[in-house]
Order: C-alpha cells, then sequence, then structure tokens
C-alpha cells in the first residue's frame, strides 16, 4: 500500500513495493545508520578495485599477486557487507528477489543490485584467478592472459558501483542537495578517497612517486567536487521559493 501511495504522489520507480524500506528510509528526515554505512562500504569495495586496476594498466607500478589477492579480497568482503545492508533495509528482506526476478528497470534500485551483482562476479573471477596461480592450479599464462581483460571489464562496473546511488538519491524528490547533477562525481571521487587507505597494502603507495608530477592536478581532482557545492546549479524550483 505505502508503495502504490508514493506512486500517486508521483514518486518514480524507485517506490515500487520492491524497493520497501529503501525508499521510505530516503524520503524520511533522518534515514539511520544503514544508508551511510551502506555507502562507506560500497565505496571502499569499488575504490580499492578502481585503484588496483588504473595502477597495473597505466602501468604506474609493477603487478604484484599478493596485492591483487588482498585488495581484490578486502573488496570482496566490504562488497558483502554492503549486500547484507541493502537487504537489511528493506522492510521484508525477501523482496529483494523480486528485484531479481521481477526487475523494474526504470529503477536504479533495480539496475544498481545488478551491478553490484555484475561488480561481484569480476572482482571474484579476478581473485579466483590469482589465487590459483599462486596455488599452482591455474597456468600462469592464462593467469596473465586473463589479468587485463577482468581489470578492464572490472572498472567501469566498479565506477558504476561507486555512483549508481547518485541517480537512485535523484529519484527521490524533496531532497535539494541529492539533486545535484555533480553527485555522480563526487561519489566517484569518494570511492578513490576510501578505496586507498581501506585496503592498507595496495598498489597505491607503489605508484605514489610517479604520481608525484601529477600532484597539482591530483589536488584539483580532489577539491572542485567541494567547491562545485558553491557554483552547481539544483534542478529543484523549490529552492527559488
Amino acid at each position: 500500500m505505502a508503495g502504490h501511495r508514493a506512486r500517486d504522489r508521483g514518486v518514480t520507480a524507485l517506490t515500487e513495493p520492491s524497493a520497501g524500506s529503501v525508499a521510505s528510509s530516503l524520503r524520511s528526515t533522518t534515514a539511520g545508520w544503514r544508508l551511510p554505512a551502506y555507502l562507506v562500504t560500497k565505496a571502499i569495495a569499488s575504490g580499492m578495485f578502481m585503484l588496483m586496476a588504473a595502477t597495473w594498466i597505466l602501468g604506474l607500478a609493477p603487478f604484484d599477486r599478493r596485492t591483487a589477492l588482498v585488495g581484490n579480497g578486502v573488496a570482496l568482503v566490504f562488497l558483502a557487507i554492503t549486500t547484507v545492508l541493502l537487504v537489511a533495509d528493506l522492510e521484508r528482506p525477501e523482496r529483494f528477489l523480486r528485484i531479481l526476478t521481477r526487475p523494474q528497470w526504470k529503477s536504479w534500485l533495480t539496475r544498481g543490485a545488478f551491478i553490484l551483482i555484475g561488480f561481484s562476479l569480476v572482482c571474484t573471477a579476478w581473485f579466483a584467478l590469482e589465487l590459483g596461480a599462486r596455488l599452482g592450479w591455474v597456468p600462469e599464462g592464462v593467469a596473465e592472459a586473463a589479468r587485463v581483460p577482468l581489470m578492464l571489464l572490472g572498472f567501469p562496473l566498479a565506477l558504476l558501483t561507486a555512483i549508481y546511488t547518485a541517480f537512485l538519491f535523484q529519484q527521490c524528490e524533496g531532497r535539494d542537495l541529492w539533486q545535484s547533477r555533480l553527485m555522480p562525481w563526487h561519489m566517484g571521487v569518494q570511492a578513490v578517497m576510501a578505496g586507498g587507505p581501506g585496503g592498507g597494502p595496495t598498489a597505491v603507495p607503489a605508484a605514489s612517486t610517479r604520481l608525484e608530477p601529477s600532484g597539482t592536478l591530483g589536488r584539483l581532482v580532489y577539491v572542485l567536487p567541494g567547491r562545485s557545492a558553491i557554483w552547481c546549479c539544483y534542478p529543484d524550483a523549490a529552492q527559488h521559493l
């Protein structure tokens, strides 16, 4: 009933019954602790993968299998926590299955669920590949041949995992700060910032000396999203009242 009343008020497909209390928590005055925790765990997982993939694809540091295992392991742990928080935030957790079996493709809740699944599969495949090569179960040549394609496939999925919540928020009217067109940028940068310290021994420290010449550019990347709130115009007409 709550989902049908929400549609009558003009709320988008996010508030279909399958969205459960996720939608209601997004509309409430206080979203509770699960939503911010979910944003943090999701950012750590996606940022960890993006930093490792970008570092090795761009040749900023030599590949290290132990780093790949630790980084992917950390990402998988935080992805699992993210999934638990997402399901627990539903009024009836079994409705998560309805998102998968009867998806509402106009809803970013549905799209995000499938993005998370795709990212989890790629992350698991990379972890299993490196673990198998380390244990001698997978030939080294196979591991080397599959490594770069997995990173290239996983990077956009990790990026989408980091930013899809911005589009989910934009489907919730009444929250001006969530309507910012720069919200995806904000969440992408937050994921990179969370992924660096989140994984402990990653490839980032090894690449830090090579990134030093671009320090000014790096500072701009981190500072501009914060400053953008001053310049950005929000589409909600209520702000002009």
